[in-house]
């Protein structure tokens, strides 16, 4: 209050009882605008938590007249005035017809217009000779792009001497819960022997190394050699089957650990082949349950499933699995 003479808020306020004088005519209904005061004078500072009192008189004009003018005057409670508003003049804006009012409005109004463009031309991939060097799944299919585009691609996978980036701490994907999958060292493809044509695997193999990670939750009494059995009648049709296995050779090692089961799952496929054998070992493990030879039945819960890496304590059997 200290900052104004008159504050804005009181001004406001004081400005109400005309509305009720346009009530009392039927022109409430109506729309008016604020066009003009003619004086506005303040006698006194209003004092701070007294009340204050608005008495409206409308201009002598007939009913219905427009525009149509007030006087105002703003007292405190002992009747001294404190604020003097004369001539303070309403108007109704003019009617427009909707028509008007929708031409009027459209330059306001924004619009969302697609145009559809010709795509743009693919750019030719260069052609030259590549050598991708890799121990991912990547490597297939980033020859094959090269190959479609008319360029000649070697595909070449890391042996145990090949150093690369330290591996980061992974996570397995989530079944039931994340677990993070304990650090086995740097992890390093498995060395595979070039054949003549520059083949990665067993000589006149395409297959590479893979490693599957899983975590099942089973009681203390389980086998657990159940699931890696669950996961080689998935693969092979039986977990007694006579050599070779049909899809992918393959080893599976379970350690019990306070958290559960962990298995480990090292299989040779053929690229192409192995989002193929991981569906099925997922398949096979979310199945919960393997009926031995015996008739005992296991059960387990699969928690957690997803893709692992090599380590050079396993390259030695991945070639063997390689060349099986």
């Amino acid at each position: 209050m200290g900052r104004y003479i008159f504050h804005p808020a009181l001004l406001d306020s004081a400005l109400q009882p005309v509305m009720t004088l346009l009530d009392a005519t039927g022109a409430a209904q109506d729309t008016y605008l604020p066009v003009r005061t003619a004086r506005c004078r303040v006698h006194a500072r209003p004092e701070p938590g007294r009340r204050l009192w608005s008495r409206a008189v409308r201009a002598s004009a007939p009913p219905g007249e427009d525009p149509v003018e007030f006087d105002v005057l703003v007292g405190d409670d002992a009747g001294r005035p404190v604020a003097t508003i004369e001539g303070f003049r309403l108007r109704k804006p003019a009617a427009d017809s909707p028509e008007m009012a929708e031409q009027k409005a459209r330059p306001l109004l924004h619009g969302v217009e697609w145009t559809e463009l010709e795509p743009l031309p693919r750019p030719p991939l260069e052609q030259a000779s590549w050598l991708v060097v890799t121990g991912s799944p990547l490597g297939s299919r980033l020859r094959a792009a090269l190959a479609e585009g008319g360029s000649r691609a070697v595909l070449v996978q890391p042996g145990d001497g090949y150093r690369g980036r330290p591996q980061r701490r992974r996570r397995l994907s989530r079944v039931g819960e994340n677990l993070a999958a304990r650090p086995r060292g740097r992890a390093v493809p498995a060395s595979c022997p070039l054949s003549p044509s520059g083949v990665p695997g067993h000589a006149g193999s395409m297959r590479n190394a893979f490693v599957h990670d899983a975590v099942v939750v089973m009681e203390p009494e389980g086998d657990v050699g159940a699931p890696g059995a669950a996961v080689t009648a998935a693969l092979c049709g039986h977990w007694e089957h006579p050599p070779p296995c049909p899809l992918a050779p393959h080893r599976c090692h379970a350690d019990r650990e306070p958290a559960g089961v962990r298995l480990r799952i090292l299989f040779a496929a053929e690229p192409d082949l192995e989002e193929t054998v991981r569906e099925r070992i997922d398949r096979a493990l979310r199945s919960g349950r393997l009926s031995g030879p015996d008739g005992v039945v296991t059960r387990w819960r699969l928690r957690a499933s997803g893709r692992g890496d090599l380590v050079p304590e396993e390259a030695a059997h991945a070639r063997r699995l390689i060349g099986a």
